[in-house]
C-alpha cells in the first residue's frame, strides 16, 4: 500500500488546530460537544466535553490553562472581583480567564470507511 499523507489540521474564524490539540480524545464517544480553547487566536487545546465549564475544567486539569492560574499572593489583587476569576479543574484554583477564548465547534463524526478511503485512495 502507498502512504497517503492525511491533513490533520483544520480552521475556524481564522484559528489553527491540529489533531495534537485534542487533549481528550478518549471520551469522544461520551461527550456531546468539542470546544476550541485559544489565547488571542493561538491554540491552547481543543478539549472534548458536554459542556464549557466542564472542557475548561478538563483544560485546567491537563496544564492548559496555567497561564491564567492566579497565584495566592496575588488574589488580593482581585479582591473587587468583577466575574473573571473562575476556580478550575479537581481543585478548583483560582484563574482569571477574562483573556481567554472559547469556541465551540461541531464535534465531527469518525468514520472507519472516511479514514480507510482518505488513507488508501
Amino acid at each position: 500500500m502507498s502512504e497517503t499523507k492525511v491533513n490533520t489540521e483544520a480552521k475556524i474564524n481564522g484559528i489553527s488546530f491540529t489533531d495534537a490539540d485534542v487533549i481528550n480524545l478518549d471520551n469522544y464517544n461520551y461527550t456531546k460537544s468539542a470546544y476550541l480553547l485559544h489565547d488571542h487566536g493561538f491554540t491552547l487545546a481543543v478539549v472534548l466535553a458536554d459542556c464549557l465549564q466542564d472542557a475548561l475544567d478538563e483544560a485546567a486539569d491537563r496544564g492548559k490553562l496555567d497561564r491564567y492560574e492566579i497565584a495566592d499572593d496575588e488574589m488580593s489583587d482581585y479582591a473587587d472581583d468583577d466575574g473573571r476569576i473562575a476556580h478550575l479543574g479537581n481543585y478548583c484554583k483560582p484563574h482569571d480567564i477574562e483573556s481567554l477564548g472559547m469556541i465551540e465547534i461541531p464535534k465531527p463524526i469518525l468514520s472507519f470507511c472516511a479514514s480507510f478511503n482518505a488513507e488508501n485512495g
